[in-house]
């Protein structure tokens, strides 16, 4: 099984990938509501936890929590952030694979995740794990971002990637899937009901160099495995295209990011 291991990004994870106050707020209500949770007894598990951005407000709430990783780097940074929380629940973190989840059958109430199926080349044995680890009635959540309206800064990673190629070297692609509709087959295949749910959107700014400097500093997956070398000549290449096309790097373009689910229910 290939999957991606975010150990080399854990430091600047976070500060990558921040999510307005409000929307981690809305996620966290409405999968709330989803999943018709109680947090005096529900027990929830999270897939590819990572440095636990997505269950601090469970962990706050009182839920009982595990969340596991194939990343040391990222839970490590989970661990430093449940230890500045007071008064809280049962937390578990486990470093373990997702397709091979080191607990008994119908343990947990709602297994989800966040943006992994997509760096699981065997994503199909995750949601049959989570099957076999979700309680009668659970619930099985994977969110992903998408944009509602993209703003022109989309058109940096398709020149990047041309530039890497240039170089004789290639991005590093998903592994998994990326399409919610493939999940939400599947998730019916193995006997469940699904649905597609937007949770949340929330206007974004962003500019050009911004968007570079994601790639510059190695923030995303697909820089995985390139060479300084190509990274630099691409990152140099990008700002002569981006000033060519645009002019000012600084200027903030406005777009919508939403974030979405694919819901599982399994009665059985």
């Amino acid at each position: 099984m290939k999957s991606n291991n975010f150990d080399t990004i854990a430091h600047l994870y976070d500060e990558t990938r921040q999510y307005p106050e409000f929307v981690y707020e809305n996620i966290f209500k409405l999968i709330e509501a989803l999943g018709q949770l109680d947090s005096k007894e529900a027990k929830i598990c999270e897939v590819g936890v990572g440095t636990g951005r997505m269950a601090i407000p469970f962990i706050k709430k009182g839920y009982a929590y595990t969340g596991i990783d194939i990343s040391n780097n990222m839970l490590s940074k989970f661990k430093d952030k449940i230890a500045n929380i007071d008064h809280i629940n049962q937390v578990e973190v486990f470093q373990a694979d997702a397709t091979h989840l080191p607990f008994e059958n119908s343990r947990f109430d709602m297994v989800w995740g966040t943006k992994v199926l997509r760096h699981i080349s065997n994503w199909k044995g995750v949601l049959q794990e989570a099957k076999r680890v979700l309680k009668e009635n659970g619930v099985f959540l994977h969110g992903e971002e998408y944009w509602v309206v993209a703003p022109p800064t989309v058109k940096v990673r398709r020149q990047w990637e041309k530039f890497i190629f240039e170089q004789n070297e290639r991005p590093n692609r998903p592994f998994g899937v990326t399409d919610d509709h493939e999940i939400a087959k599947y998730l019916e295949e193995i006997g469940g009901k699904s649905r597609i749910l937007t949770l949340s959107t929330w206007p974004v700014h962003e500019t050009f160099l911004q968007k570079i400097e994601h790639f510059a500093t190695r923030a995303g997956s697909s820089t995985f495995g390139i060479s300084d070398e190509a990274l630099e000549n691409s990152v140099e290449k990008l700002k002569q295209w981006a000033y060519h096309e645009y002019g000012n790097l600084n200027y903030p373009y406005s777009g919508i990011r939403g974030f979405r689910v694919v819901m599982g229910t399994f009665d059985s």
